[in-house]
């Protein structure tokens, strides 16, 4: 890893732009906090965690007639001072209840094509920039993905 101080948001924003574009829709709705802009991380790698995390929620949401996937993000202030929390949320057909439990692990995908490998990739990065990733279904419609990074790496 190549550690080295970015401005998050911006890189965020860049993303969604390209994704928008390549798309030729407007599915998002970026909500991000001023408070979190600068993270100590491998850019490439933050990179890739966005690409798969967008790519999955396109994917969830294209039968969808009026997709939607939010952003958002927050520095914490509790217990986990230190972190900030990215959430992405679809409006799609969710995680399969089954498929939730192992929703990170390799090759465990309920889509017809793919390798599986999108979210145990995402995990990995995560796990690599010393943070945590969750997902869970919305109670109305669609998916959550919760990403907790620290700001700053421990030297």
């Amino acid at each position: 890893l190549k550690f080295e101080r970015f401005d998050f948001n911006q890189m965020l924003r860049e993303t969604v732009a390209l994704f928008e574009e390549e798309k030729k829709a407007k599915y998002f709705k970026v909500l991000l906090n001023d408070n979190v802009l600068f993270l100590e991380g491998d850019i490439k790698r933050m990179r890739q965690i966005l690409n798969n995390i967008f790519k999955n929620a396109i994917d969830a949401t294209k039968d969808v007639s009026n997709p939607k996937i939010t952003i958002t993000s927050r520095l914490l202030k509790d217990d986990r001072k230190g972190y900030f929390e990215l959430k992405i949320i679809d409006n799609g057909h969710g995680f399969d209840p089954i498929f939730l439990k192992n929703a990170f692990q390799p090759y465990v995908t309920t889509k017809t094509k793919g390798t599986g490998l999108g979210l145990a990739i995402v995990k990995k990065l995560v796990h690599e920039h010393l943070g945590f990733v969750s997902a869970e279904n919305n109670r109305d419609q669609g998916a959550c993905l919760t990403i907790l990074l620290p700001i700053r790496q421990k030297k």
